[in-house]
């Protein structure tokens, strides 16, 4: 998981409040994936809404201790 944060250059301490498409889920190609999917399945971040209209979600720490143990990443 580091690895994929690091090569994507992703800024993990604000993933707070994350927009991303419903195809972001459903994109599973090993060599390509994105990690905002992998943290949302592995708990590191959780659905905080949905807009129906744009088809975004909205993605978030699910809680204080998640969101401070990224610091370690």
């Amino acid at each position: 998981m580091k690895d994929l944060v690091v090569n994507q250059k992703l800024n993990i301490i604000n993933l707070n409040n994350t927009m991303v498409t419903t195809d972001t889920f459903r994109k599973f190609d090993i060599d390509n994936m994105k990690a905002e999917p992998l943290l949302y399945q592995t708990g590191y971040l959780t659905i905080k809404d949905y807009d129906n209209e744009s088809g975004l979600y909205t993605l978030d720490y699910p809680n204080n201790e998640v969101r401070s143990s990224q610091f370690n990443l």
